[in-house]
């Protein structure tokens, strides 16, 4: 790769990689064939490869980073579609997914430099 890999997430094959040049790329594990995901001028703190949102079919990705916008990514067709979900007010250091609350689906959490956990429920 061009730049240093920095976060990391795992599912059903594929390998998603947030990357210091800001971007993030899932990977097909059995055919080694790439796909970016979501194109960042900052550096990305965060990969989430899980069912965020259980009415849309397949996983999505999320991440963020230091540009501050948090991003979830649903696949489109043969490639992905990334949509901004939020602006934070200092940089993102680091994303995690997990069943935290009743609603369906997976939440995902952002932690950065404001010191303040943020938690995404899925739509």
């Amino acid at each position: 790769p061009a730049a240093a890999r920095a976060r990391l997430a795992y599912a059903d094959g594929e390998l998603l990689c947030a990357d210091d040049d800001g971007q993030l790329t899932c990977i097909d594990l059995a055919t080694g064939e790439s796909q970016v995901v979501v194109r960042e001028r900052q550096k990305l703190r965060g990969a989430v490869l899980a069912d965020i949102v259980p009415d849309s079919p397949g996983l999505e990705a999320a991440t963020a980073g230091y540009g501050r916008r948090v991003w979830i990514a649903k696949r489109d067709g043969d490639g992905w579609q990334s949509e901004r979900l939020h602006d934070e007010p200092d940089r993102v250091h680091h994303v995690a997914a997990g069943d935290l609350h009743s609603s369906p689906g997976i939440e995902f959490v952002t932690a950065g430099f404001t010191g303040q956990l943020v938690m995404y429920l899925a739509r």
